[in-house]
């Protein structure tokens, strides 16, 4: 299957630029991955699903709240993320599995078998997946999902001289978003939780090459049938410096939500 939409996911080197950018130029100062496992009890977790799970974006921070004898499985569709995944895990002390394969309806796993599932901003690629979720985790076992708002970036759009009607971005993320991630979520789990992460990220003139790359990263999903190689396209590049000369300040909506699910139903 062909995702277009996600052609820079595989870029390591982007993709951690683009954390480090978003990082610097929040307005939230908390990180958004500490709000999803704060206050959380996970020394007992044995048994980890990462879905989506990239390089290790939430794996750097549950890695070292899990059980020391717990295994820890990524899966992911590219094999770029497999070495820094497993980097990762094992850095913390933990055993890595990777699993590089497209996400089906129908997951690897044992019925029951999984008590911490994650998907961290990957569950708007592949929402058929959730009875699965539900099937496999451990009847005291928990899904976390962070996901965006359906609002986010709209700034973005405006600086780079684009609008929603030619971007992926609006239907990728009616699959699931801050908006409908409960009723999503529900027919699959008894107890479902929703905290909203309000943030924007503020970008003024010394900040032009974060915002340039930032939109690179962004670009696949901004706008449909684009043909980049690394660097984004010379007429949204001036829209950008443009914008960016006048209003001295560029703000971008990334208005975020974290799921806490527990009580499978699906059996």
């Amino acid at each position: 299957m062909d995702y277009p939409e996600l052609r820079f996911f595989d870029n390591i080197l982007i993709h951690r630029t683009a954390r480090d950018i978003i990082r610097n130029r929040s307005t939230n100062r908390n990180d958004v991955r500490d709000e999803a496992l704060s206050g959380l009890r996970l020394d007992g977790v044995v048994n980890v699903l990462d879905i989506g799970c990239g390089f290790g974006f939430m794996a750097e921070k549950y890695a070292t709240m899990i059980s020391p004898a717990a295994r820890v499985t990524g899966i992911d569709l590219f094999e770029n993320n497999r070495s820094p995944f497993e980097e990762i895990i094992r850095g913390s002390g933990r055993v890595p599995e990777f699993l590089c394969r497209e996400i089906t309806t129908s997951l690897p796993f044992d019925d029951r078998s999984c008590d911490l599932v994650i998907a961290s901003y990957s569950l708007y690629f592949f929402p058929y997946v959730l009875p699965e979720v539900s099937r496999i985790m451990t009847d005291d076992g928990m899904f976390i999902s962070i996901t965006h708002s359906e609002n986010s970036f709209t700034g973005l759009y405006q600086v780079m001289g684009l609008t929603s009607e030619n971007s992926l971005h609006p239907e990728l993320l009616k699959k699931f978003s801050t908006e409908n991630g409960l009723e999503k979520l529900k027919p699959y789990f008894r107890n479902v939780f929703m905290k909203e992460y309000r943030n924007s990220l503020i970008f003024e003139e010394k900040h032009a090459h974060e915002l340039l790359t930032y939109a690179l990263f962004k670009l696949p999903l901004l706008l449909k049938n684009i043909d980049a190689d690394n660097r984004l396209p010379r007429n949204l590049e001036k829209n950008v410096q443009k914008n960016l000369e006048e209003k001295k300040c560029i703000i971008i909506e990334k208005n975020d939500a974290i799921f806490h699910c527990r009580g499978p139903l699906c059996r």
